[in-house]
């Protein structure tokens, strides 16, 4: 919804249009995870109980297939661009293709977000570290959206989605290294 605002603003009504109806597709391909999600979070939860590090076993466990399933419906995604556009939004919206591939990968970096963030840091009682992880991903999302919005409209709208979603997972991905450290060394 911020890069439609950004566009609003930076970009032409057209663009603006564009992004927000082939963002709602990705936004679908998002919401299909959350009852997945949802449902994974009590039983990862329990397994950080044992440990924090049998607790990412876990959770790696899980990731594996969610991300092999997911990886594959991205590339049927950027294969079959054109023929979900024109299904799903009609031929006015072929020109849209392009932009429709790119954001084809923030379903994936969304649910990979969701495995560190929710099934792991939060599902293991970090709490604080998840908030302040979340915070600074926020801050520079609404920065970068900003910029490539002003500078590179509706290209640079989608970059940022993306750009904040990786910023995120390596943010992430560093706090469960830490985490994990910890927890060897308290085991040890």
């Amino acid at each position: 919804a911020f890069g439609i605002v950004i566009l609003g603003i930076f970009g032409t009504y057209e663009e603006c249009g564009e992004f927000s109806a082939i963002s709602k597709i990705s936004g679908v391909l998002v919401m299909l995870f959350y009852p997945i999600g949802q449902a994974m979070f009590p039983y990862h939860s329990r397994m950080f109980l044992n440990g924090f590090s049998y607790g990412l076993k876990k959770v790696i466990n899980s990731a594996r297939y969610i991300i092999l399933v997911y990886t594959a419906i991205t590339i049927l995604i950027m294969i079959f661009a054109n023929e979900i556009i024109y299904l799903v939004l009609g031929a006015t919206y072929l020109t849209s293709t392009f932009y429709f591939r790119l954001l084809a990968i923030v379903p994936l970096l969304s649910i990979i977000s969701n495995l560190l963030g929710t099934q792991i840091v939060l599902a293991s009682g970090n709490l604080v570290g998840y908030n302040k992880i979340f915070m600074i991903t926020g801050l520079s999302h609404i920065v970068i959206t900003f910029i490539g919005g002003y500078y590179m409209q509706i290209i640079g709208v989608i970059f940022a989605n993306i750009f904040s979603l990786i910023i995120n997972i390596v943010l992430l991905l560093v706090y469960i290294r830490i985490l994990n450290k910890i927890n060897c060394e308290l085991t040890q």
